[in-house]
């Protein structure tokens, strides 16, 4: 239930690019944000970028044309209305939301190092349906996050069409028809 046109009249946007919105989820991600910022310089003339950096994770000092930073977002539904690329960490919740809401998807989860790997079951699980893609955290270097980048926008239609034809495992009746089975 998103409004977009909230984020256009209060961003100084483009709206002839696309908008990519960068997650690193509650806490941030330094590493996402380290390499995001190394690649703004080229990024930015070629998208709108929303980026939320996390709690004190942010660098003010970094401004670009088309690039908006945040700590937090309150009203992230908005935002997420207006995204047309989302690259986000892998938590279960952001990326089903992200899935019903048919966003073309890069996903970079935490790594087993800071975390139990849910995030990696959870990217590779949704690789593997043609959901998302994935880049796995100790493999980014700000040159494979672009290419990825690049990349996730050339697939963006066919990530959409596989969500569409998938939306029936996540539907309402097959839950009912699975409890009833237990009936």
């Amino acid at each position: 239930e998103g409004n977009k046109k909230r984020i256009l009249n209060k961003l100084d946007l483009n709206e002839n690019l696309s908008t990519i919105l960068i997650l690193g989820g509650s806490t941030g991600a330094l590493t996402l944000n380290e390499n995001t910022y190394k690649i703004l310089p080229v990024l930015t003339k070629q998208y709108n970028v929303i980026h939320v950096v996390g709690k004190n994770k942010g660098n003010k000092n970094i401004k670009y044309k088309n690039y908006n930073q945040f700590e937090f977002l309150y009203n992230i539904e908005d935002y997420l209305a207006l995204s047309d690329l989302v690259i986000s960490r892998a938590g279960s919740n952001t990326i089903c939301e992200l899935l019903a809401l048919k966003k073309p998807m890069l996903l970079i989860p935490l790594s087993n190092n800071a975390s139990r790997g849910d995030q990696i079951d959870n990217a590779k699980y949704f690789e593997n349906l043609n959901v998302a893609m994935v880049l796995e955290e100790k493999n980014i270097t700000p040159q494979n996050f672009l290419n990825k980048i690049y990349e996730l926008d050339k697939k963006k239609n066919s990530l959409v069409k596989q969500m569409n034809s998938i939306k029936s495992i996540y539907g309402t009746k097959n839950m009912v028809d699975e409890i009833l089975k237990y009936k």
